[in-house]
């Protein structure tokens, strides 16, 4: 009889538990109500500061240059040794689905890409590696290697325009620089001066 009364103290004991953290997980009015003011609440994103050096293509897409939509398209596009099936999925599906590339264009783009990303990268090599030497010497304040890389990079956007205009057909071309002009408007790119 001892061990049954204290069976049902410890059950009762549980039961009660068991009641007081479901009671205590369950939303009161209050919290549904306030649960229903945060759902609908909206942010005005208006009253966010705007950095004067940076371009929303969001908000200003023709503001956004051409060299630097087709510079940030064709970084996305190259292929890259380091790149995932993913990313290499992605990549065939762009050129073969937005510019409507055909087999043969595909390659030869991804070839003209390529040669873009290895030529970029070393572009920015070159540039780090100036800007090292200049915050280790007194020429700190010299724009000159920016300048330098920022007209090499045109030209280097220029330069892989003109050659993938060789190899793919006008109609891929037009296609390809229809994406690039909607693509336009989820990029960020920083004011040149």
């Amino acid at each position: 009889m001892r061990y049954v009364v204290k069976a049902k103290h410890v059950l009762a004991l549980l039961t009660a538990i068991t009641f007081a953290i479901a009671g205590f997980m369950l939303p009161t009015q209050r919290s549904l109500a306030a649960a229903k003011h945060l759902q609908v609440q909206t942010h005005d994103l208006t009253a966010i500061p705007v950095d004067a050096s940076v371009i929303d293509g969001a908000v200003h897409p023709e503001l956004v240059t051409d060299n630097a939509a087709y510079r940030l398209f064709f970084l996305y596009v190259a292929p890259a040794s380091t790149d995932s099936d993913i990313e290499k999925t992605i990549q065939h599906l762009v050129l073969s689905q937005q510019a409507e590339l055909k087999d043969i264009e595909e390659q030869f783009a991804n070839q003209v890409l390529s040669d873009f990303r290895t030529q970029y990268d070393a572009l920015v090599v070159t540039y780090n590696d100036a800007a090292i030497k200049a915050l280790n010497t007194s020429t700190r304040n010299d724009t000159t290697a920016l300048k330098k890389f920022l007209d090499s990079r045109d030209q280097l956007v220029d330069q892989t325009r003109a050659r993938l205009s060789s190899g793919v057909s006008q109609n891929a071309l037009l296609k390809l620089h229809e994406h690039v002009q909607r693509e336009k408007s989820r990029m960020r790119v920083a004011v040149e001066e």
